[in-house]
């Protein structure tokens, strides 16, 4: 009795580790098939190793843009603290000056056309006479009329500057990321060299307004 238990229980192990053997090969996949390489569009080794070293290439400008690309954020902060900042860290002086020129110039008409508005509302109310009375009061009303649209116009310049300078900075970094492409093709072939030579890239784009 007790030999039949042993082969029987030696006979459900046999078993049970032939139906695990067979599982494991039928999703096992042949070393063959993962080392043919035509599966991947490849029909030699060498183009196999003509597209990893494009893929090197490719790291080494995307490597090289994440060094010299323009911080957006950067140029957006500066550009909240007062319009033109953000164009001048762009390199931007002509749009800087012409942001933070009108933009000094609507501020301070505002604040002088509030100050006209103060004067005459405070003659209106010591006028005595009818005519200086309404002379007075359309004055204040005309010149804080004034005042208010130019703090509208002030805050909104405000904001497309920020939007430009953003605008202006991405545009930039586009660039940037074309010339370091242009620089790793081969003129011959258009496709990516093998080499990139590190070295800082200049780019000047204009940005209509």
């Amino acid at each position: 009795m007790k030999l039949r238990k042993k082969l029987r229980i030696n006979n459900v192990l046999v078993l049970s580790g032939l139906f695990l053997l067979l599982r494991g090969n039928s999703h096992a996949q042949p070393v063959e098939s993962i080392l043919d390489i035509q599966q991947y569009g490849w029909q030699t080794k060498s183009e196999r190793q003509i597209d990893r070293d494009q893929v090197r290439v490719m790291d080494t400008v995307l490597a090289h843009y994440q060094q010299q690309q323009i911080s957006i954020k950067q140029v957006r902060r500066r550009a909240m603290v007062y319009p033109g900042l953000g164009h001048f860290r762009l390199g931007q002086t002509r749009k800087g000056w012409l942001f933070g020129g009108v933009e000094t110039l609507a501020l301070g008409s505002a604040l002088l056309f509030y100050h006209h508005a103060q004067t005459h509302y405070t003659n209106y109310k010591t006028a005595r006479t009818l005519n200086d009375i309404q002379q007075q009061y359309d004055q204040a009303q005309t010149n804080y009329y004034i005042s208010q649209g130019l703090w509208i116009g002030a805050a909104i310049l405000w904001l497309y500057n920020i939007y430009d300078a953003q605008r202006s900075a991405r545009q930039l970094n586009q660039a940037l990321f074309e010339t370091l492409v242009n620089q790793a093709l081969d003129p011959a072939t258009g496709k990516l060299q093998f080499q990139l030579q590190p070295r800082a890239v200049e780019v000047s784009v204009t940005v209509s307004p």
